[in-house]
């Protein structure tokens, strides 16, 4: 299967690319204990609603003060027709994700693959939230301060282990997610593309 971008961030709204089927959106998300630009809000929210814009032709995050488990931003691949939840998408046919990432030294951005089963019920996911949902498959990145483009194969994900273990799944793909887990931060992430 040829590549297929999923948003190049030029266009400076809030939603990726209508490729694919994809009609989904960006969105940024925190543990509510710290201040986050732009604003947290959640995945199966509207992208008109979240006033997600790009920075210089990135998606971009800036945040400080978290004590829980940080801040993220991400993307929805699939939305409703009846209006802005979020639907899981197949990416089967695919092998893997290419972005470039830019981050502040020193810190440690996850890129993970939330699915319907690790997604709660709140969002359009089928995980009944009890404290083991959203241990989503992922890789831990340490990007060291200059952008750099990485194609993560979906083999190279895992589970941490702290939550429900679920199979990989991806014919039921919801959000591509880049997560920090610190008290501060600052990133962007372009050039997103399934490969």
């Amino acid at each position: 299967t040829a590549a297929m971008r999923v948003d190049e961030l030029e266009d400076g709204d809030g939603l990726i690319l209508p490729n694919g089927r994809r009609n989904g959106g960006w969105f940024a998300a925190n543990d509510g204990t710290g201040e986050q630009f732009p604003a947290g809000s959640g995945p199966g929210e509207c992208a008109d609603e979240w006033g997600f814009t790009t920075t210089d032709g990135q998606a971009c995050t800036h945040g400080s003060g978290f004590s829980s488990w940080g801040g993220e931003i991400g993307l929805t691949l699939r939305a409703s027709a009846l209006g802005c939840v979020s639907c899981s998408y197949d990416i089967s046919a695919f092998t893997g994700v290419r972005f470039t990432l830019h981050a502040t030294p020193g810190i440690v951005v996850r890129f993970e693959v939330g699915l319907l089963s690790t997604v709660t019920q709140q969002f359009g996911g089928s995980c009944v939230e009890d404290g083991t949902c959203w241990d989503d498959y992922g890789v831990d990145i340490a990007p060291g301060g200059d952008p750099i483009t990485l194609s993560v194969g979906f083999d190279d994900l895992a589970q941490r282990g702290w939550g429900r273990q679920v199979p990989w799944t991806p014919e039921q793909a919801w959000t591509l997610r880049w997560v920090v887990n610190g008290p501060d931060f600052d990133f962007c992430v372009d050039d997103v593309e399934l490969f």
